[in-house]
């Protein structure tokens, strides 16, 4: 694993509110780290969990899509807007 794996465990425990200490980080570790990464991660450790950008392994509804829809047909009308805007403006 990669140092992803140091900020997982470390978002672990700001999700049970507890500051862990250098013990306690090794002992959740997969693998051996340098002490100077696990320092420095212990140092920049969040007080509040961190959102970890994971596939939703749960399949979107309808009403999210419909949603999801919604908002890029307006962006595509706004950037279309903006286009036509640029070309009259560069002739």
């Amino acid at each position: 694993m990669s140092q992803n794996e140091i900020r997982q465990v470390l978002n672990e425990f700001a999700k049970q509110g507890q500051k862990p200490t250098l013990a306690q980080l090794k002992a959740k570790l997969s693998q051996s780290y340098p002490l100077p990464v696990l320092i420095n991660a212990l140092k920049s450790a969040p007080s509040k969990p961190l959102e970890i950008n994971t596939p939703d392994a749960s399949e979107p509804t309808l009403a999210s899509l419909v949603k999801r829809i919604e908002q890029l047909e307006k962006t595509q009308s706004e950037l279309l807007e903006r286009i036509a805007l640029l070309e009259n403006k560069s002739r």
